[in-house]
């Protein structure tokens, strides 16, 4: 996406990446007081002889700090736009505000005095620093997720043909453990022959199914903690819950390593120096910035939770086919990624944007989301997103992933399809993850041509329903497209 002055939108699916800004000795960002000062104290401080000094000349000989800020010039990072003065000092961060009609809106103001004082730091330290974290915030995160309310109405009231939980017990063999933030309702259409669940015969096999829906992001054992999930009890208790102690030691084994590569970079950095390599040490100090970023991110910025999913490559969806099927499906939202601008100095007196940015820990939803949103109802398979184009039928990985509540729910259900047909024919195949999201298209390929051949009228080939917390109800949905990529 363009950066320009009235397009400053962001997508928080990209990847953490670098952008780093060298505006000579211009200035960006301040505060009464650094958010960082903790990591500057305990960074080690390089011990210069003359023969590592910079050059005089190419020190600049530091501006007093204006009294009045004029607005000169403006610089672009993490979706913000910053604006300095001609003395190269702050005065506001701005962003637009996508919640309230897209007008400018200030982040922060600046105090112009902190940031000259900090430069002179940097300078006389010889030490780059990192000496202000600005986020990005919500109100600034474009919404690129509009439906077409003809093709994908939200409906008020629920729809006439869904079954009672007590009817799903007694005649389908099916139990729902609801959460507290939304309830899932099933529809008779899922049993009709052409049904998603026209397979199921309680009455015949005495097949049954559990299925478990909690409140948060993922399938882990803290989310499955109340008893009304002991039905499913025995799945729970095989999957791995870590510890506040081992989260803390992988958040260290990650500063760790960046303090090292630290370590590095300023010996390379001083050695450049005294070679007179200015060039190359300029580099150097943009990656010991870099670095810095990195050390705050996983020190200060990033949860338990994100620390946690490193650890445990958590699932959304689980399932455990046979003559008792249970399916264990999350529908909490994800904590939103981290998105800022780092605003730092090397030690000629330049000033650098750092992105800081912690989508570099996988979503193992595969950029999907796993809460029921306005936006998932009436599934198009014209608007599903390829989120791993790299799977194929031979390596057997989701081409698709939990793109949504509702895809993953019908996912778990034709995985049972798949395992327990093959099961009441003697076939002891089970199914990999390509077949399963390829058959899931399928049923929302049928679902999408009902519903349109019909005039917008048929909508049976919807059967599950999820209730949104403000209180519509959506007919499942997978998540609209912003890939071009169809399987």
């Amino acid at each position: 996406m363009s950066e320009t002055g009235k397009d400053r939108s962001i997508s928080r699916r990209n990847f953490l990446k670098k952008s780093l800004f060298v505006i000579g000795s211009t200035i960006f960002g301040g505060s009464a007081s650094p958010q960082f000062s903790q990591e500057q104290s305990t960074s080690p401080k390089p011990i210069l002889n003359s023969s590592c000094h910079a050059p005089s000349s190419l020190l600049p000989e530091i501006p007093k700090s204006p009294e009045t800020p004029v607005p000169f010039e403006t610089r672009l990072c993490a979706g913000m736009e910053f604006i300095f003065n001609s003395e190269g000092l702050p005065i506001k961060a701005i962003a637009n505000d996508y919640c309230n009609n897209g007008g400018e809106r200030v982040v922060e103001e600046f105090s112009q005095d902190f940031f000259w004082k900090a430069r002179q730091k940097a300078i006389s330290e010889k030490e780059p620093q990192i000496v202000k974290n600005i986020a990005l915030p919500n109100w600034a995160v474009v919404n690129m997720d509009k439906p077409n309310l003809l093709e994908h109405p939200l409906i008020p009231t629920l729809p006439e043909d869904v079954i009672s939980e007590d009817r799903l017990k007694e005649e389908y063999g099916i139990f729902i453990i609801q959460p507290s933030t939304t309830k899932l309702y099933i529809r008779e259409t899922a049993f009709l022959p052409d049904g998603i669940m026209g397979y199921h015969n309680y009455k015949k096999t005495g097949h049954t199914i559990t299925i478990a829906l909690c409140d948060g992001p993922y399938v882990t054992p803290r989310f499955f903690s109340d008893s009304k999930y002991d039905p499913v009890r025995e799945i729970i208790d095989q999957l791995k819950n870590p510890s506040r102690e081992e989260i803390q030691q992988k958040r260290q084994e990650i500063v760790s390593s960046e303090k090292e590569k630290l370590s590095r970079l300023r010996q390379e950095m001083l050695e450049a120096i005294a070679a007179g390599n200015i060039e190359k040490s300029r580099f150097l100090q943009e990656e010991i910035l870099v670095a810095k970023s990195k050390i705050i991110l996983y020190l200060e910025l990033v949860s338990d939770e994100k620390i946690e999913e490193l650890i445990i490559k958590p699932s959304v969806g689980l399932i455990q086919s046979g003559p008792e099927t249970k399916i264990l499906l999350a529908i909490g939202k994800r904590e939103p990624n981290y998105m800022g601008a780092g605003i730092g100095f090397d030690i000629y007196g330049q000033c650098h944007l750092i992105e800081i940015s912690d989508f570099e820990i996988p979503d193992y939803s595969l950029q999907g989301h796993s809460e029921p949103r306005t936006t998932d109802t009436y599934p198009n398979p014209d608007e599903l997103i390829l989120t791993n184009p790299s799977a194929t039928e031979k390596n057997g990985q989701n081409p698709y992933g939990a793109i949504s509540p509702g895809f993953t729910l019908r996912h778990e259900i034709v995985h049972d399809i798949l395992i327990w047909n093959n099961s009441q024919n003697g076939n002891n195949e089970n199914r990999n993850e390509y077949d399963t999201d390829k058959n899931v298209v399928i049923t929302l390929q049928a679902a999408w041509k009902k519903w349109v051949n019909s005039g917008y009228i048929d909508n049976s080939g919807y059967p599950f329903v999820f209730q949104l917390p403000e209180g519509n109800f959506i007919l499942t949905k997978a998540q609209r497209n912003e890939k071009k990529d169809i399987i």
